[in-house]
């Protein structure tokens, strides 16, 4: 953040960048460390847990299963958030706006254990969970407490599980899902450190503050401004972030905010983390020099802030299909031919799902 490749980008360019940190990457940390709080660290790249589970998924009866609506009542705390949970999944799987299988397995895990379900109960079975998957951990941990019962596991790692499946079923997987939302992200960001405030597992919040604390990237003076731009926040909310962009910068002008030290509580808002700096957001990404509220029905801006790309999943994808395509073959000239091919075939099937690419190859 001080003098790494994005500082020398910035000074070869002569200009100032937005720095848009992947928002997965950001939860993925989060989760991280709840989890190994929760189950303990794991040192090599595999998990073991994880491990004999998937060898045993074939000899699992996966029609007896176990939800929260098997075991004790909740706690009143989470009561309510269970409820609005359950309407919120029930609503995304529903309008079928989820960009890829993993992402709708977790959604439809979450429900399930939340103790509701959206058509048909089918289960994957188990995939890859190497350490750079983390959203694969919470696939893992929500399947596995269903599952529990049938697998004679450890009181202290089913228990470490129930916890982790809790707190992705009720708290987390909203956050995940809206990731890839630009004007979201500082109304989601300030949410998750209040949830995680008030979560009645102390110790679970204390650790998710602590680790959502060291990536407040969109509570930072520079893009909290995205918060302008989201239908959520209200009026008078933006009227008083209006107000506060005649406050002084901070001295630092660090690309992150820091949280060590930061108080959020429920009183904290988005207001709070705007000063003049904010303006830079309306400065970089338009070329009229008006005031921003001039500027916040100007749908081209609108246009800009929504193509903002705040999650680097087509970069991962991206990098991971040519590592295949690259070592299908060995001669340089067929490896472009076969990068031809693939171009061609991604021109004549732009709905890239199975079935599509099925009727294509016959």
């Amino acid at each position: 953040m001080l003098a790494g490749t994005c500082v020398h980008l910035e000074n070869l360019l002569g200009c100032s960048l937005l720095w848009l940190a992947c928002r997965h990457h950001v939860l993925e940390v989060v989760l991280k460390h709840v989890f190994e709080k929760c189950c303990g660290p794991s040192t090599g790249p595999e998990i073991p847990t994880f491990k004999r589970f998937q060898s045993r998924w074939e000899s699992l009866d996966r029609g007896s299963y176990r939800t929260l609506n098997d075991e004790e009542p909740l706690d009143n705390a989470l009561e309510l958030p269970r409820v609005q949970m359950v309407t919120f999944l029930q609503t995304v799987l529903h309008d079928g706006s989820n960009p890829r299988e993993d992402y709708d397995e977790l959604l439809r895990l979450c429900l399930l254990f939340l103790g509701e379900s959206e058509g048909q109960i089918r289960f994957r079975a188990p995939g890859a969970y190497h350490q750079a998957r983390w959203m694969a951990k919470a696939i893992y941990a929500v399947k596995m407490t269903l599952f529990a019962d049938q697998l004679e596991l450890p009181a202290r790692i089913q228990r470490g599980l129930r916890h982790v499946a809790l707190l992705v079923s009720i708290l987390y997987i909203k956050h995940w899902h809206e990731a890839l939302i630009p004007e979201y992200t500082p109304k989601n960001d300030l949410e998750l450190l209040q949830a995680f405030n008030e979560y009645p597992d102390k110790e679970v919040g204390a650790e998710g503050t602590r680790a959502l604390s060291r990536h407040l990237w969109y509570l930072s003076e520079d893009l909290i401004a995205l918060a302008f731009f989201d239908d959520r926040v209200e009026d008078g909310e933006k009227k008083r972030m209006l107000e506060n962009l005649v406050r002084p910068a901070s001295k630092k002008a660090l690309k992150r905010l820091e949280g060590k030290g930061l108080r959020v509580t429920n009183t904290t808002t988005l207001s709070g983390f705007v000063t003049s700096r904010s303006k830079r957001l309306f400065e970089l990404l338009t070329d009229r020099k008006e005031h921003p509220q001039n500027l916040l029905a100007d749908e081209t801006l609108k246009n800009r802030v929504r193509a903002l790309k705040v999650v680097n999943d087509s970069a991962e994808r991206a990098i991971a299909l040519i590592k295949q395509f690259a070592g299908a073959v060995k001669d340089e000239g067929q490896r472009q031919y076969l990068l031809r091919v693939i171009k061609h075939h991604r021109s004549e099937v732009p709905k890239r799902t199975k079935a599509a690419c099925s009727a294509f190859s016959l």
